[in-house]
């Protein structure tokens, strides 16, 4: 029974929460201050705090670039509008999820497969991400990964009369 849970919740972590960022390199470039500007758009509202004291440390340490974040509550609809006005972010944090097979179906992605940080990217990572989409290369990386599991009770299992862990 445990080694069902475990399996549930390995398969739910990497498949459905997997956040993965995609890197893009359509629409940077110097701002009127002449320092280049980065757009970062976010998926989730609720890592907009934590991405804001990232950019501050990032941009202290690089003070030739600033990144713009966006971080809408309808980042779905906003990412498609994007994609029909061919006009996208540079960077990405997207689940794993229809956003980013809409964005790999562009065909505007970078593949990021050469890069030093996707080489060092766990091989079962890689292949949860492409298996995602039919084309081979690589267009996402994870920063993060969540873990999910089902929980029940024992004793109203038993009271319902069920005598097995349910494997669907």
């Amino acid at each position: 029974m445990n080694k069902t849970i475990k399996l549930v919740t390995g398969v739910l972590a990497f498949l459905i929460l997997i956040a993965v960022t995609v890197s893009m390199f359509l629409t940077s470039g110097p701002n009127l201050n002449g320092k280049t500007v980065i757009q970062l758009f976010s998926t989730k509202t609720e890592n907009a705090a934590t991405y804001k004291e990232l950019i501050k440390a990032f941009e202290k340490k690089y003070p030739s670039i600033e990144v713009q974040l966006s971080s809408p509550s309808s980042a779905a609809t906003v990412l498609r509008t994007d994609l029909a006005k061919n006009s996208l972010p540079d960077v990405i944090a997207v689940g794993g999820d229809n956003n980013l097979v809409s964005l790999v179906s562009s065909e505007g992605l970078r593949n990021l497969a050469g890069q030093s940080y996707a080489k060092t990217t766990l091989p079962a990572y890689r292949k949860m991400i492409t298996s995602l989409y039919s084309k081979k290369a690589l267009y996402a990386v994870p920063y993060a990964t969540n873990a999910a599991g089902v929980i029940y009770n024992k004793a109203l299992f038993k009271k319902a009369g069920i005598k097995t862990v349910p494997t669907t």
